[in-house]
């Protein structure tokens, strides 16, 4: 029975040697996505803003401008539950991390009795990324929609 739990331990830490490359660039994949829609967002809200100030233009109908506002708004709304879900994904893909990490020993103390990685790195760090990103957005927003009151 017991080189069964043996044979069983060094068949799931294989495993997680095998795994952990693959969720360590999940990790920073999500996160890499994150910034890339953040990214996208920001260069469309910038250029919308650049078009009604910049582009000659008569004075636009309140119906008009309220249905440009809007838009906007879904814009951001729907950037904003993108940045979310892969934040969610990254947040996923970080415990997995973490769990494997711990197969691997790596937080188990060494001959030396310091562990390879500090036990700070056992939780998951809070994750202000997805707040800043939004706020951001939200700014963009904002100007947008300040624009479109003044034009």
């Amino acid at each position: 029975m017991e080189e069964t739990e043996t044979g069983e331990k060094e068949v799931s830490r294989e495993n997680a040697r095998m795994l952990y490359p693959l969720f360590k660039d999940e990790v920073y994949q999500r996160r890499e996505s994150m910034l890339n829609i953040a990214r996208s967002g920001s260069i469309a809200l910038l250029l919308f803003l650049a078009m009604v100030f910049l582009l000659p233009h008569p004075r636009l109908r309140i119906s008009i401008k309220v249905l440009l506002a809007g838009g906007v708004g879904v814009f951001t709304a729907s950037l904003a539950y993108q940045l979310q879900v892969q934040n969610q994904r990254h947040a996923q893909a970080k415990r997995q991390l973490i769990d494997l990490e711990r197969a691997l020993g790596l937080f188990n103390p060494t001959e030396g009795g310091e562990p390879i990685y500090p036990h700070e790195w056992e939780r998951p760090a809070p994750n202000r990324i997805l707040a800043l990103l939004c706020a951001g957005l939200l700014l963009l927003t904002l100007l947008c929609w300040a624009a479109l009151l003044l034009s």
